[in-house]
């Protein structure tokens, strides 16, 4: 893969020139807002791994900027070291959508509320 490669979310990631800057923003508030709830770094939950808690960084990292941005599934993959195809994208984000539908009975579905909480804080200052 060539091209312009900048300091970005990680060293390895070339810029994508087709998101716009209220997006990159956007995107990270969302890392922000991840890393301050469930004390992970976007580097731990960019590493291939099935742990419970680094899968649902990741979900809620994608379902927020899924909400938050108009970029397409692909696009959110290629976000990650290990770029994720569409499909996984899209399953991360039922996911997230699935926990809402659960209610407040679920601790997952308080964890999403404290992260979305702490997303509109963050944005809110910038």
């Amino acid at each position: 893969m060539k091209g312009n490669y900048t300091m970005w979310w990680n060293k390895h990631v070339p810029f994508p020139h087709r998101i716009k800057l209220s997006e990159v923003e956007t995107i990270e508030a969302s890392k922000d807002a991840v890393r301050m709830v469930l004390g992970i770094s976007f580097q731990e939950y960019d590493r291939v791994c099935r742990e419970r808690d680094l899968t649902f960084a990741r979900q809620c990292f994608s379902a927020l900027v899924r909400k938050h941005t108009k970029l397409s599934f692909k696009s959110i993959g290629e976000l990650f070291l290990k770029s994720y195809d569409h499909s996984s994208i899209l399953a991360q984000c039922k996911n997230v959508e699935n926990i809402e539908d659960l209610g407040s009975r679920d601790v997952k579905h308080k964890v999403w509320m404290e992260i979305q909480d702490k997303y509109n804080l963050i944005t809110k200052w910038r």
